[in-house]
């Protein structure tokens, strides 16, 4: 009984994003990081590295909380604006 209690929980759980790709390959991360110290903004490094301008908010969130890229004026939308 405790299996079917299990099973209705897990369809009542809604994974946000599911559709998106949170995978990084090293080269794309570093070439991300020149680009935003370079004024970039997100729209336009996600059109570089044919990526999501969602998936790219994301990887500079996670740059970002692990100090490896400072928010710089601009925000997301870099020096450009």
């Amino acid at each position: 009984m405790a299996s079917k209690g299990i099973e209705k929980d897990r369809r009542s759980i809604y994974l946000a994003c599911e559709e998106m790709d949170f995978t990084w390959k090293r080269k794309d991360v570093d070439d991300f990081e020149l680009m935003w110290s370079e004024g970039k903004s997100i729209r336009q490094i996600g059109e570089v590295l044919n990526r999501d301008p969602d998936e790219v908010l994301v990887l500079a969130l996670d740059r970002i909380k692990n100090r490896k890229i400072e928010e710089r004026p601009g925000g997301a939308l870099g020096a450009m604006a």
